[in-house]
């Protein structure tokens, strides 16, 4: 999708319930996840494309829910006494979850979009936008932070399949990379990791994960059932 001075890549699997069960959606897109990494998308190309043309306000909202914490503060209890409260907290954490991936997303499509030239001006709010998103990686480290919640508190009341525990082992794992990477990163401790590891760019690794998409199908599961 291409508008005067911006871009962005669709890459897009949409899946239409004519008959059955909703689950059985997800089902589906476990199975297409086996072999094509994918992540749930609820933003439409129409509003895509109103964003990227200036036509409609960036309205994200990235500020932590404190809701999220009672996942946290609540992991011990009981899963039958927790169970009336879980589904709203995780819906809420996903619905996080999304928001910060939308944030991201934008960001990255504004930092590609200087890679193409349309004006002095136009450069200059771009180069500004993006700067600041680089030199303020805490909206990645909240996503991270996000789904390490989500995970643990789908795993400590036993939400999450035993078949997808190997792929979310892996992608806390990579996780867990990350954040140390990123704390290298602010710390200013490795020069290295200042010119490797920028926020922007790293998403991608994250998003291309076999075990992101599972885990946020996983719990899209759940939340239906």
């Amino acid at each position: 999708m291409i508008t005067p001075g911006k871009r962005s890549v669709i890459s897009e699997l949409e899946f239409e319930l004519i008959e059955g069960e909703s689950a059985d959606l997800i089902l589906l897109g476990l199975m297409v996840a086996e072999y094509i990494p994918l992540r749930l998308g609820q933003q439409s190309k129409a509003l895509t494309g109103y964003l990227l043309s200036g036509r409609v306000p960036y309205q994200f909202n990235t500020t932590w829910p404190t809701e999220l914490d009672n996942l946290i503060n609540l992991a011990h209890i009981c899963p039958e006494t927790l169970k009336p409260v879980l589904k709203p907290l995780l819906q809420a954490g996903l619905k996080h979850w999304l928001q910060l991936e939308s944030y991201l997303e934008y960001m990255t499509n504004l930092s590609d979009s200087k890679s193409h030239p349309q004006g002095d001006q136009h450069n200059k709010q771009l180069t500004d936008t993006s700067t600041r998103a680089d030199l303020n990686p805490s909206t990645f480290e909240q996503l991270l932070h996000c789904i390490m919640v989500i995970n643990q508190s789908m795993l400590q009341h036993k939400v999450i399949s035993e078949s997808l525990n190997q792929d979310i082992l892996s992608l806390i794992e990579l996780i867990n990379s990350l954040s140390i990477d990123l704390k290298t990163r602010q710390n200013g401790t490795l020069e290295l990791a200042e010119q490797t590891y920028p926020p922007l760019a790293c998403i991608e690794n994250l998003w291309q994960h076999k075990g992101y998409g599972k885990l946020q199908l996983a719990l899209m599961q759940y939340l239906i059932g």
